[in-house]
Order: C-alpha cells, then sequence, then structure tokens
C-alpha cells in the first residue's frame, strides 16, 4: 500500500470514500485526533476535533465526505491527499 496511492480530487473538492483506518492518534497540540486511511489504494490523512476512539478501528471500513485540503507526501514519499471537514456519513 502506498506504492499505488495518487492524488485525488482537486483542492476544495468534496469527496465520498468508503476508508478504513490505517492509524489514528490523540491530537498532541489540540483535542482531537489525527487519522491516517485508505481506501484500498489511496492514501488520506486528516485531522479532527473527534476524539480518536469516535473513528472505527481496522480493519471496518466506514464511509465519509470530506473536502480536499492539500495534495501532499508521507512520511515514505507515498502521495497523500489531505482532507478536512472530515465526517462519517450513511
Amino acid at each position: 500500500l502506498g506504492h499505488s496511492s495518487t492524488h485525488q480530487g482537486s483542492v476544495g473538492q468534496q469527496l465520498r470514500l468508503e476508508v478504513r483506518v490505517l492509524a489514528k492518534f490523540e491530537g498532541r497540540a489540540f483535542p482531537g485526533s489525527v487519522v491516517r486511511a485508505t481506501d484500498g489504494t489511496n492514501l488520506y490523512f486528516w485531522s479532527s476535533s473527534k476524539m480518536v476512539d469516535m473513528w472505527p478501528d481496522s480493519p471496518e471500513s466506514f464511509p465519509v465526505v470530506g473536502v480536499v485540503k492539500a495534495h501532499g507526501t508521507d512520511r515514505d514519499g507515498y502521495q497523500e491527499t489531505r482532507l478536512t471537514r472530515v465526517k462519517i456519513v450513511g
């Protein structure tokens, strides 16, 4: 996973995705959480005011909507899509 990841959408575009969490952490500098997720091919990253236990545990997949905030790369150099205003839908 990662080597096949490509940037999704354009900045400002709303995406509807079915994802599963790869990693989730409590925010250190803010109350909330930081989440890394995948749709099976692409990598996504977001921070949220939701507490970390509000996001389902892997391997459960769940539907979300979010707005593309930026296109970046993760620590391993793989392309990831950074999202904002992410919420679980459905």
